[in-house]
């Protein structure tokens, strides 16, 4: 019963949180200030590591091996990134 909760809370919490990187992507996109637009991508770039680090946490639970080595990989791209637009956009 105790996995079960566990379970739900990583669930409710990891989806209310891709929900808010999504609706922050949409905003940035679709505001007046054009120049928002890269901020944008980069928070959809954050929604895509966050996605595949919930993914890669569900695959170790269920013993996917292989599938866990892919969305390691995403998140590591997706890490790579991050980091590197993230540095372009702030200096």
């Amino acid at each position: 019963m105790k996995s079960d909760n566990t379970n739900k809370a990583l669930r409710v919490g990891t989806n209310t949180l891709l929900i808010f990187l999504i609706v922050g992507a949409i905003t940035m996109f679709f505001d007046d200030d054009y120049r928002n637009d890269h901020l944008g991508w980069i928070i959809l770039i954050a929604f895509w590591m966050f996605s595949s680090l919930y993914g890669l946490v569900i695959c170790i639970k269920e013993g996917m091996k292989k599938l866990a080595i892919v969305n390691l990989l995403l998140v590591a791209a997706a890490f790579y990134f991050l980091l590197t637009r993230s540095m372009e956009y702030f200096n």
